[in-house]
Protein backbone atom coordinates (compact mmCIF):
# COMPACT_ATOMS: atom_id res chain seq x y z
CA UNK A 1 0.00 0.00 0.00
CA UNK A 2 1.07 3.51 -1.14
CA UNK A 3 1.71 6.83 0.99
CA UNK A 4 -1.33 7.90 -0.70
CA UNK A 5 -3.78 5.45 -0.37
CA UNK A 6 -3.12 5.12 3.20
CA UNK A 7 -3.69 8.65 4.07
CA UNK A 8 -6.99 8.28 2.06
CA UNK A 9 -8.17 5.27 4.00
CA UNK A 10 -6.77 6.91 7.55
CA UNK A 11 -8.97 10.47 6.70
CA UNK A 12 -11.98 8.39 5.49
CA UNK A 13 -11.63 6.15 9.06
CA UNK A 14 -11.57 9.34 10.48
CA UNK A 15 -14.69 10.77 9.37
CA UNK A 16 -16.68 7.93 9.70
CA UNK A 17 -15.42 8.09 13.82
CA UNK A 18 -16.18 11.45 13.95
CA UNK A 19 -19.55 11.50 12.37
CA UNK A 20 -20.48 8.09 14.90
CA UNK A 21 -19.34 10.49 17.78
CA UNK A 22 -20.69 13.71 16.92
CA UNK A 23 -24.36 11.99 16.18
CA UNK A 24 -27.20 13.03 17.49
CA UNK A 25 -29.39 10.87 19.91
CA UNK A 26 -32.51 10.66 17.28
CA UNK A 27 -30.57 9.78 14.17
CA UNK A 28 -29.35 6.42 12.83
CA UNK A 29 -25.14 7.01 11.68
CA UNK A 30 -27.32 6.91 7.89
CA UNK A 31 -29.18 9.29 8.47
CA UNK A 32 -26.38 11.78 10.24
CA UNK A 33 -24.26 11.55 7.57
CA UNK A 34 -26.57 12.03 4.32
CA UNK A 35 -27.79 15.57 6.58
CA UNK A 36 -24.22 16.60 6.29
CA UNK A 37 -24.05 15.72 2.94
CA UNK A 38 -26.87 17.77 2.27
CA UNK A 39 -25.26 20.54 4.20
CA UNK A 40 -22.06 20.47 2.49
CA UNK A 41 -23.35 20.23 -0.94
CA UNK A 42 -25.57 23.26 0.07
CA UNK A 43 -22.41 25.01 1.04
CA UNK A 44 -20.50 24.18 -2.15
CA UNK A 45 -23.48 25.24 -4.68
CA UNK A 46 -23.56 28.84 -2.15
CA UNK A 47 -19.47 28.73 -2.90
CA UNK A 48 -20.21 28.09 -6.44
CA UNK A 49 -22.76 31.30 -6.72
CA UNK A 50 -20.57 33.57 -5.28
CA UNK A 51 -17.60 32.72 -7.10
CA UNK A 52 -19.48 32.94 -10.71
CA UNK A 53 -20.68 36.38 -9.66
CA UNK A 54 -17.54 37.49 -8.97
CA UNK A 55 -16.07 36.12 -12.05
CA UNK A 56 -18.83 37.96 -13.99
CA UNK A 57 -18.36 41.54 -12.02
CA UNK A 58 -14.50 40.84 -13.17
CA UNK A 59 -15.18 40.39 -16.47
CA UNK A 60 -17.59 43.70 -16.31
CA UNK A 61 -14.63 45.66 -15.25
CA UNK A 62 -12.09 43.90 -17.71
CA UNK A 63 -14.72 44.80 -20.75
CA UNK A 64 -14.33 48.47 -18.83
CA UNK A 65 -10.81 49.08 -18.45
CA UNK A 66 -10.58 47.84 -22.32
CA UNK A 67 -12.72 50.39 -23.46
CA UNK A 68 -11.79 52.84 -21.47
CA UNK A 69 -8.23 52.70 -22.52
CA UNK A 70 -8.86 52.45 -26.33
CA UNK A 71 -11.14 55.47 -26.20
CA UNK A 72 -8.38 57.40 -24.42
CA UNK A 73 -5.61 56.37 -27.15
CA UNK A 74 -8.10 57.48 -29.69
CA UNK A 75 -8.80 61.02 -28.48
CA UNK A 76 -5.41 61.75 -27.50
CA UNK A 77 -4.34 60.74 -31.12
CA UNK A 78 -6.70 62.64 -32.69
CA UNK A 79 -8.56 59.77 -33.97
CA UNK A 80 -11.93 60.13 -32.07
CA UNK A 81 -13.48 63.96 -31.12
CA UNK A 82 -16.14 64.50 -29.31
CA UNK A 83 -18.50 65.34 -32.68
CA UNK A 84 -17.86 61.85 -34.05
CA UNK A 85 -18.79 60.70 -30.35
CA UNK A 86 -21.93 62.63 -30.33
CA UNK A 87 -22.76 61.64 -33.84
CA UNK A 88 -22.55 58.30 -32.95
CA UNK A 89 -25.23 58.24 -30.26
CA UNK A 90 -27.86 56.23 -31.54
CA UNK A 91 -25.13 53.57 -32.70
CA UNK A 92 -23.87 53.97 -29.29
CA UNK A 93 -27.18 53.08 -27.64
CA UNK A 94 -28.50 49.78 -29.87
CA UNK A 95 -30.32 48.34 -27.15
CA UNK A 96 -32.86 51.46 -26.69
CA UNK A 97 -34.71 49.67 -29.70
CA UNK A 98 -34.13 45.95 -28.81
CA UNK A 99 -37.40 45.56 -26.48
CA UNK A 100 -35.17 45.22 -23.09
CA UNK A 101 -35.56 48.20 -20.90
CA UNK A 102 -32.38 48.64 -19.16
CA UNK A 103 -32.48 50.45 -15.14
CA UNK A 104 -32.56 53.97 -15.66
CA UNK A 105 -29.40 54.43 -13.04
CA UNK A 106 -27.12 52.89 -15.87
CA UNK A 107 -27.75 55.00 -18.85
CA UNK A 108 -25.91 58.61 -18.59
CA UNK A 109 -25.88 61.29 -21.83
CA UNK A 110 -23.45 60.15 -23.80
CA UNK A 111 -23.07 63.77 -25.39
CA UNK A 112 -22.12 65.41 -21.98
CA UNK A 113 -20.09 62.72 -20.70
CA UNK A 114 -18.13 62.68 -24.08
CA UNK A 115 -17.68 66.17 -24.07
CA UNK A 116 -16.67 66.28 -20.02
CA UNK A 117 -13.76 63.37 -21.37
CA UNK A 118 -12.19 65.63 -23.91
CA UNK A 119 -12.07 68.71 -21.51
CA UNK A 120 -10.61 65.78 -18.72
CA UNK A 121 -9.22 62.88 -20.15
CA UNK A 122 -10.50 61.38 -17.06
CA UNK A 123 -13.45 59.89 -17.94
CA UNK A 124 -14.78 56.97 -20.97
CA UNK A 125 -16.85 58.71 -23.47
CA UNK A 126 -19.48 55.03 -23.19
CA UNK A 127 -22.16 54.93 -20.49
CA UNK A 128 -21.50 51.90 -17.71
CA UNK A 129 -22.03 48.41 -19.09
CA UNK A 130 -25.09 47.20 -17.59
CA UNK A 131 -24.51 45.95 -14.13
CA UNK A 132 -26.87 42.74 -13.35
CA UNK A 133 -28.50 42.67 -9.97
CA UNK A 134 -29.58 39.52 -8.57
CA UNK A 135 -33.01 40.29 -8.01
CA UNK A 136 -33.13 41.60 -11.59
CA UNK A 137 -31.17 38.40 -13.02
CA UNK A 138 -32.81 36.84 -15.89
CA UNK A 139 -31.94 35.38 -18.98
CA UNK A 140 -31.69 39.03 -21.09
CA UNK A 141 -30.04 41.01 -18.09
CA UNK A 142 -27.44 38.60 -18.13
CA UNK A 143 -26.45 39.11 -21.52
CA UNK A 144 -26.78 42.65 -21.29
CA UNK A 145 -23.50 43.82 -20.59
CA UNK A 146 -21.26 41.40 -22.68
CA UNK A 147 -23.58 42.38 -26.02
CA UNK A 148 -23.02 45.98 -25.34
CA UNK A 149 -19.56 45.63 -24.73
CA UNK A 150 -18.97 44.18 -28.29
CA UNK A 151 -21.16 46.19 -29.90
CA UNK A 152 -19.44 49.08 -28.32
CA UNK A 153 -16.00 47.56 -29.32
CA UNK A 154 -17.27 47.26 -33.30
CA UNK A 155 -18.24 50.88 -33.22
CA UNK A 156 -15.13 52.30 -31.79
CA UNK A 157 -13.98 50.21 -35.05
CA UNK A 158 -15.90 51.63 -37.32
CA UNK A 159 -15.31 55.27 -36.02
CA UNK A 160 -11.83 55.31 -36.94
CA UNK A 161 -10.88 55.38 -40.07
CA UNK A 162 -9.49 52.10 -40.25
CA UNK A 163 -9.15 50.72 -36.55
CA UNK A 164 -6.14 50.09 -37.05
CA UNK A 165 -5.24 51.27 -33.19
CA UNK A 166 -8.45 49.06 -31.59
CA UNK A 167 -6.83 45.87 -33.85
CA UNK A 168 -3.79 46.73 -32.95
CA UNK A 169 -4.87 46.75 -29.20
CA UNK A 170 -6.07 43.24 -29.12
CA UNK A 171 -4.17 41.24 -31.18
CA UNK A 172 -1.16 42.12 -29.39
CA UNK A 173 -2.66 41.70 -25.96
CA UNK A 174 -3.20 38.09 -24.54
CA UNK A 175 -5.47 39.91 -21.83
CA UNK A 176 -7.58 41.72 -23.96
CA UNK A 177 -7.88 39.19 -26.98
CA UNK A 178 -9.23 37.04 -24.09
CA UNK A 179 -11.71 39.65 -22.88
CA UNK A 180 -13.57 40.18 -25.73
CA UNK A 181 -13.52 35.70 -26.01
CA UNK A 182 -14.95 35.24 -22.66
CA UNK A 183 -17.64 38.17 -23.46
CA UNK A 184 -18.60 35.62 -26.52
CA UNK A 185 -18.22 32.50 -24.67
CA UNK A 186 -20.22 34.00 -21.97
CA UNK A 187 -23.00 35.31 -24.92
CA UNK A 188 -23.28 32.06 -26.33
CA UNK A 189 -23.93 30.24 -22.93
CA UNK A 190 -27.12 32.68 -22.14
CA UNK A 191 -27.72 31.94 -26.51
CA UNK A 192 -27.51 28.23 -25.85
CA UNK A 193 -29.54 28.04 -22.60
CA UNK A 194 -32.80 30.08 -23.97
CA UNK A 195 -32.66 28.56 -27.48
CA UNK A 196 -32.92 24.86 -25.38
CA UNK A 197 -36.01 26.23 -24.51
CA UNK A 198 -37.51 29.33 -26.02
CA UNK A 199 -40.34 31.29 -25.16
CA UNK A 200 -42.86 32.78 -27.31
CA UNK A 201 -43.08 35.38 -28.26
CA UNK A 202 -39.57 35.97 -29.16
CA UNK A 203 -37.44 39.10 -27.68
CA UNK A 204 -35.76 41.90 -30.39
CA UNK A 205 -32.89 41.31 -27.88
CA UNK A 206 -31.95 38.10 -28.95
CA UNK A 207 -31.97 38.48 -32.64
CA UNK A 208 -29.96 41.64 -31.95
CA UNK A 209 -27.37 39.24 -29.96
CA UNK A 210 -27.16 36.96 -32.86
CA UNK A 211 -26.63 39.45 -34.61
CA UNK A 212 -23.86 41.15 -32.47
CA UNK A 213 -22.57 37.42 -32.82
CA UNK A 214 -22.25 37.40 -36.11
CA UNK A 215 -20.33 40.88 -36.69
CA UNK A 216 -17.47 39.91 -34.34
CA UNK A 217 -17.30 36.99 -35.50
CA UNK A 218 -17.08 38.18 -39.12
CA UNK A 219 -14.59 40.65 -38.23
CA UNK A 220 -11.08 38.94 -38.87
CA UNK A 221 -8.95 40.41 -36.62
CA UNK A 222 -11.76 39.98 -33.72
CA UNK A 223 -12.11 36.22 -34.55
CA UNK A 224 -8.36 35.02 -34.36
CA UNK A 225 -8.91 34.16 -30.58
CA UNK A 226 -12.50 34.00 -30.77
CA UNK A 227 -12.54 30.59 -33.20
CA UNK A 228 -9.62 28.98 -30.80
CA UNK A 229 -11.38 29.50 -27.63
CA UNK A 230 -15.52 29.09 -28.32
CA UNK A 231 -15.33 26.67 -31.80
CA UNK A 232 -16.96 24.06 -29.42
CA UNK A 233 -19.72 26.40 -28.10
CA UNK A 234 -20.45 28.47 -31.62
CA UNK A 235 -20.83 24.84 -32.77
CA UNK A 236 -22.99 23.83 -29.90
CA UNK A 237 -25.12 26.81 -30.79
CA UNK A 238 -25.66 26.24 -34.37
CA UNK A 239 -26.93 22.67 -33.32
CA UNK A 240 -29.20 23.90 -30.85
CA UNK A 241 -30.70 26.57 -33.64
CA UNK A 242 -31.13 23.25 -36.33
CA UNK A 243 -32.55 21.22 -33.30
CA UNK A 244 -35.25 23.77 -32.97
CA UNK A 245 -36.17 23.99 -36.74
CA UNK A 246 -36.64 19.69 -37.69
CA UNK A 247 -36.94 18.76 -34.11
CA UNK A 248 -40.14 20.48 -33.03
CA UNK A 249 -43.58 19.17 -33.47
CA UNK A 250 -46.04 20.98 -30.97
CA UNK A 251 -48.26 23.81 -32.44
CA UNK A 252 -46.01 26.31 -32.58
CA UNK A 253 -43.08 25.35 -34.00
CA UNK A 254 -43.91 27.33 -37.17
CA UNK A 255 -43.57 30.53 -35.27
CA UNK A 256 -40.33 29.34 -33.51
CA UNK A 257 -38.89 28.15 -36.84
CA UNK A 258 -39.87 31.88 -38.47
CA UNK A 259 -37.40 33.35 -36.00
CA UNK A 260 -34.78 30.62 -35.95
CA UNK A 261 -33.69 30.58 -39.86
CA UNK A 262 -33.83 34.19 -39.76
CA UNK A 263 -31.04 33.68 -36.85
CA UNK A 264 -29.15 30.40 -38.89
CA UNK A 265 -29.30 32.94 -42.09
CA UNK A 266 -27.59 35.26 -40.27
CA UNK A 267 -25.16 33.38 -39.09
CA UNK A 268 -24.68 32.01 -42.36
CA UNK A 269 -23.67 35.16 -43.51
CA UNK A 270 -20.73 35.43 -41.50
CA UNK A 271 -18.13 33.79 -44.23
CA UNK A 272 -16.14 31.51 -40.93
CA UNK A 273 -19.54 30.32 -40.23
CA UNK A 274 -21.04 29.47 -43.44
CA UNK A 275 -19.49 26.37 -44.06
CA UNK A 276 -20.11 24.77 -40.97
CA UNK A 277 -23.67 25.50 -40.84
CA UNK A 278 -23.98 24.04 -44.43
CA UNK A 279 -22.28 21.13 -43.59
CA UNK A 280 -24.66 20.93 -40.31
CA UNK A 281 -27.76 21.16 -42.80
CA UNK A 282 -26.41 18.58 -45.29
CA UNK A 283 -25.57 15.81 -42.37
CA UNK A 284 -29.07 16.36 -41.30
CA UNK A 285 -30.69 16.12 -44.69
CA UNK A 286 -28.77 12.82 -45.51
CA UNK A 287 -29.88 11.81 -42.19
CA UNK A 288 -33.36 12.24 -43.04
CA UNK A 289 -32.61 10.48 -46.26
CA UNK A 290 -31.39 7.32 -44.69
CA UNK A 291 -34.79 7.60 -42.74
CA UNK A 292 -37.31 7.58 -45.26
CA UNK A 293 -35.14 4.75 -47.47
CA UNK A 294 -35.37 2.93 -44.00
CA UNK A 295 -39.17 3.51 -43.70
CA UNK A 296 -39.49 2.68 -47.42
CA UNK A 297 -37.50 -0.84 -47.30
CA UNK A 298 -39.90 -1.77 -44.13
CA UNK A 299 -42.82 -1.43 -46.08
CA UNK A 300 -41.43 -3.03 -49.49
CA UNK A 301 -41.07 -6.05 -47.14
CA UNK A 302 -44.23 -5.89 -45.58
CA UNK A 303 -45.66 -5.75 -48.99
CA UNK A 304 -43.60 -9.02 -50.31
CA UNK A 305 -44.91 -10.46 -47.03
CA UNK A 306 -48.78 -9.81 -47.51
CA UNK A 307 -48.59 -10.99 -51.21
CA UNK A 308 -46.96 -14.48 -50.47
CA UNK A 309 -49.37 -15.36 -47.78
Amino acid sequence: MDVQTWHLRASKLALALAIIRSKPADKSSREYTEHLATLVSKQDSNCRSKVEALEAEVLQLRQEVLLNRICSGLFKSGKLTSQEVKSSENTLNPMEDSGYDLSSEWETDLSELSQHFVESCSLPPFPPLPLVKKAQATPESSLSSHMKFLQHLLTLKNLTESGSLVLTDLTHSETDSSTVSDSVSRMLDGLITFYRNPKLPFSKFWTEAVDTLARVINDSNLSNHILKTCSKKLEEFQNTLLQILIGRSHINRFQEQRYVSHNLVTLGSCSLLRKSIISLLLSEINCFVDDLRAIDQALSIMLVGSHTQ
